[in-house]
């Protein structure tokens, strides 16, 4: 994600909230991956059960031969297994896919193959706010297929669409060709009597029609404002220069790549102009991102004294004998290998608030870990 030129938030163990209400891409990771499918197959024959009228391959299905199939599809040792997007709030989002029984379509049955798998304890999410979802999207799952080992095509049932094990198919693109029917049950929704219709009297008086203004005025007034981007005076004038850099130079070049392309002929099979097109969606989609958090940007100073951890703080942290230096940033400039960690993570929010002595616990995916505070300055 960071190599595509996101910036990643997370990660938040399975079932915990994504604190995003921004549009942008996920990933569900099990760390590590795994060789071999961990299939949960007391939840798969409730899945069957709940849903009577699944098919393999045009025939009613059991427990077992849904699991047989669902194993075909797992990438042996890829960590990631779905990739998601979301044209509003990503929490909203994933805490719709947490929602969601097995077998039942709303109110997101996104990557619902993830709900057949017995380390959903495991599972953590990450995620980046983005207006480009829908290109980031394409481009994640491009690079997990090219990153996967040779020849882990040809052992799929369908070696032409490889794809992480919980997504299904490639936005308006092609679909995992997985014999699975009949994997959902549609709810449908209540049938509302329709409401009379109300007649408007000619002799109302004109002043009646002054409510409606004012009441689109209050409801646009009660949106919720913006979440602020928390940032560092150094994150600020970085980002103000790769705007200015995207703008001046990085977009002149892109937009002349796609003139240039297009003019080679055939779009349909025109590698180059489909690569430049992504290309300039790419940098659209960072300006609008740069200019976004521009926008909403909290300058925050370091702090001038070390009483207690909050944002711009250096923290020196100790657990099973070795230290760590993280420094409390926002979103906008987390960098875990470089010791940046967001406020949104967990060990971020774990350590806002401390003081030096004292003992946080952080509650990771694999379990929870006790750190000892050093030093704040």
């Amino acid at each position: 994600m960071r190599s595509l030129g996101l910036l990643v938030d997370g990660p938040a163990a399975w079932a915990k909230p994504v604190g995003s209400r921004r549009p942008g891409v996920f990933v569900v990771e099990l760390p590590g991956g795994a060789e071999k499918a961990p299939l949960d197959i007391v939840a798969i024959r409730r899945w069957v059960q709940g849903v009577p009228d699944m098919l393999v391959d045009g025939v009613l299905a059991d427990a077992p031969d849904v699991a047989r199939r669902l194993e075909l599809f797992w990438l042996p040792n890829e960590p990631i297994l779905y990739v998601g997007r979301s044209a509003r709030a990503i929490g909203e989002r994933v805490a719709a896919m947490y929602a969601t029984p097995l077998g039942d379509a709303r109110p997101y049955s996104g990557g619902y193959w993830l709900k057949t798998l017995s380390v959903l304890s495991r599972l953590r999410v990450w995620w980046a706010a983005t207006d480009a979802f829908e290109e980031y999207e394409d481009a994640l799952l491009s690079a997990i297929a090219e990153r996967a080992a040779p020849g882990a095509a040809a052992l799929l049932p369908d070696p032409n669409v490889l794809l992480p094990f919980a997504n299904l198919a490639v936005q308006g693109g092609a679909s995992k060709a997985h014999g699975l029917a009949n994997t959902v049950r549609e709810q449908a929704a209540p049938i509302k009597a329709a409401a009379p219709a109300k007649r408007v009297s000619k002799a109302a008086p004109r002043t009646a029609g002054i409510g409606a203004p004012q009441a689109r005025r209050k409801a646009v007034s009660s949106r919720p404002a913006p979440e602020p981007t928390y940032i560092s005076r150094d994150g600020l004038a970085r980002l103000t220069t790769e705007l200015d850099d995207l703008r001046t130079s990085v977009r002149p070049q892109v937009i002349a790549r796609v003139k240039a392309a297009r003019e080679l002929g055939d779009l349909k099979e025109n590698a180059d102009y489909e690569y430049a097109r992504k290309e300039q969606s790419f940098v659209e989609g960072r300006i609008q991102s740069i200019e976004a958090m521009l926008r909403t940007g909290v300058v925050i100073d370091a702090p001038t004294s070390g009483d207690t951890a909050r944002l711009g703080s250096t923290v020196v942290i100790e657990t099973e004998g070795e230290k760590a230096t993280f420094v409390l940033v926002g979103s906008a400039e987390a960098d875990p290998a470089a010791g940046r960690i967001s406020d949104v993570s967990p060990v971020g929010r774990a350590l806002l608030g401390a003081r030096a002595g004292e003992r946080v616990t952080v509650q990771l995916p694999n379990g929870s870990v006790i750190y000892q505070v050093r030093e704040i300055r």
